[in-house]
């Protein structure tokens, strides 16, 4: 079982020449995610597991926070700022996932394969962001006492934003959403305790085609923390 949330410290976006620069900070979402191991079987030369999941986000942000646009002594005008910078998209979206693992014991590695569709929801807005999809293999391996490399490609898919009839004119450019990509990524991490681990990785994408007119994605480093327990000794 994941709970998972989210803090933006600082949630920009950036006009041609750091003109009318936007920003936001605050609470995001908050996500539930059980998973379940449907089936396991392990000998000595061999391991095989299999884990599914069905979770749930719920946006706890704002989804419609507004700016200044003018004002004066009289009147004071706001302007909604827009998608890329609110702190959530506002809809409540479900989480479905697969995982699928072959291990070699003998050889010291595995490889394994996950599959996450988050099936968006239509926000109080009358908009409902692109259905999103990951597929990613992994290779690992341990390298020294408590390190482990891990290599993985991954292939991300974002559908198209969509809009209810009657809607006023968007500020933001409706075309201008969804992309399919693909991504190399490499990671280390370190494992004390038999419970917590250390990792970094590093993200960097080999293809990329997006919708519209839309910033690319660029390389993305991350470290992280995580904590490992068992509600059975079993």
């Amino acid at each position: 079982m994941t709970i998972g949330g989210g803090y933006w410290f600082n949630k920009t976006q950036y006009g041609a020449d750091y003109i009318d620069t936007i920003k936001s900070s605050g609470i995001g979402d908050l996500i539930l995610f059980p998973r379940y191991q449907v089936w396991r079987k392990a000998t000595e030369t061999k391991v095989w597991e299999a884990t599914i999941g069905l979770g749930l986000k719920i946006p706890i942000g704002k989804y419609n926070d507004s700016l200044i646009l003018f004002q004066n002594s009289n009147v004071t005008l706001y302007q909604q700022k827009p998608p890329g910078v609110q702190l959530t998209t506002g809809s409540n979206d479900f989480i479905f996932y697969g995982f699928l693992l072959r291990g070699f014991p003998k050889k010291s590695f595995k490889v394994f394969t996950s599959f996450t569709y988050i099936l968006k929801g239509w926000n109080p807005k009358g908009e409902k962001f692109g259905d999103y999809a990951d597929w990613s293999l992994y290779i690992a391996r341990p390298f020294a006492k408590n390190f482990s490399a891990t290599l993985s490609g991954k292939y991300e898919y974002i559908g198209k934003l969509q809009r209810a009839p009657g809607l006023p004119v968007a500020n933001y450019d409706v075309n201008s959403f969804g992309s399919n990509k693909i991504f190399i990524v490499p990671q280390l991490s370190y494992t004390c305790f038999h419970k917590l681990t250390f990792y970094g990785l590093y993200e960097f994408p080999v293809y990329q085609k997006v919708n519209g007119g839309q910033v690319a994605s660029d390389v993305t480093f991350t470290l992280g923390i995580a904590y490992r327990f068992f509600m059975s000794q079993n």
